[in-house]
């Protein structure tokens, strides 16, 4: 996605449809901070994957919610 300019005409397709008809969509596939510095910028407001976290059980959610941070170029 980050050096291929049909995969970001994809994403920023998906993103504009989106807005459009106010839904939300979540980018998947986060696997680097770059990643989801580009989402981000893109209008992604919701992301998943390896570098946000690895899967986990669900008892370890709340703990996790209140201390993961992301990254501050994620930060609008």
């Amino acid at each position: 996605m980050l050096i291929n300019e049909d995969d970001l005409a994809i994403v920023l397709g998906v993103v504009r449809i989106a807005k459009t008809f106010q839904l939300e969509v979540i980018a998947e596939v986060v696997e680097i901070i770059e990643h989801g510095t580009v989402l981000s910028q893109l209008g992604f407001e919701l992301a998943q994957g390896y570098d946000i976290s690895k899967p986990m059980p669900a008892i370890h959610n709340p703990q996790w919610l209140e201390s993961w941070k992301s990254d501050i170029t994620w930060r609008p």
